[in-house]
């Protein structure tokens, strides 16, 4: 199904309709994978690629977090836009460094308590657009996480129902004194949008040769890939596709350093409230 540069430490097959990872010839020198926007609903094959360092499969349509077993050099790990309900599976990701779940429908994150104590290094954690409600049932799972800095549970509009409550902020904040960021906002009252608390991710730049050079298209080229997973410019031929599909104007278009995500302004965290045009691309 696909040809891959067998030396290739770099996989990126966004949107390629993929829908097992059964299907895609997973190498053990791959250190970053990049199946965005597929149609994959299960983790799976990934126990031998001990050298994984970064995992996107956003915009895919997991429900559980599984298979993740034995993945000791894996450092980031986005399944956001999934239909995600808790976080279990994460046990024994002790080089976790980020962790990006946002817009599922989480309501339960005690899997976070399997990343309790200094030897775990989750420092990144995005949770916004999810279904969180408890203060109890947050604090309980996120004051064990000891190397936790940057926390989002709100973000563009896009928050959970704990985040309506009066005194929101300053109640976390005062909870969990091991974090710098809350929604993207120090202590200090000062945003300090993109933050990167990893060093080792792949530069953003990028071309679109690349994009094709990890199915093994052109041998020629060099073989470590420089890219953020997620990260993907558009050709000519990507681009005429998206304009075939062009959203209404009022789409706003949001990038981070793992995934794009399209989606129109909403007031809500819901899936009722996100366009269609989302669900028909696959986008969630």
């Amino acid at each position: 199904m696909f040809s891959l540069d067998p030396d290739c430490t770099d996989l990126c097959l966004i949107d390629s309709g993929i829908k097992s990872l059964d299907k895609v010839p997973l190498r053990q020198n791959l250190q970053s994978i990049n199946l965005h926007s597929n149609y994959i609903q299960k983790v799976e094959n990934l126990s031998h690629l001990c050298k994984l360092r970064h995992l996107d499969l956003s915009s895919n349509q997991i429900s559980v977090i599984d298979g993740l077993d034995g993945l000791q050099s894996l450092r980031t790990i986005n399944l956001s836009c999934n239909y995600l309900k808790d976080l279990r599976g994460l046990a024994g990701l002790r080089s976790l460094v980020k962790l990006s779940v946002s817009y599922n429908q989480i309501n339960d994150i005690s899997g976070l308590k399997s990343l309790h104590g200094p030897d775990y290094k989750l420092s990144q954690l995005e949770l916004h657009g999810n279904q969180l409600s408890s203060w109890k049932h947050v604090l309980q799972c996120l004051i064990g996480c000891r190397n936790l800095r940057q926390l989002t549970l709100c973000w563009d509009g896009s928050s959970n129902p704990i985040c309506d409550t009066r005194d929101y902020r300053a109640k976390l904040l005062s909870a969990l004194t091991q974090l710098e960021t809350l929604d993207n906002v120090n202590k200090q009252g000062v945003l300090v949008s993109g933050t990167q608390v990893i060093a080792d991710i792949p530069d953003r730049t990028d071309d679109s040769e690349d994009s094709t050079a990890s199915r093994g298209k052109s041998p020629g080229r060099r073989k470590r890939r420089s890219r953020i997973p997620g990260y993907r410019k558009s050709t000519a031929s990507s681009r005429a596709r998206k304009e075939a599909s062009t959203p209404p104007p009022e789409t706003s278009r949001y990038f981070d350093t793992f995934s794009y995500v399209v989606f129109h302004k909403y007031s809500k965290n819901t899936y009722a409230n996100l366009p269609a045009f989302c669900l028909e691309r696959n986008m969630l």
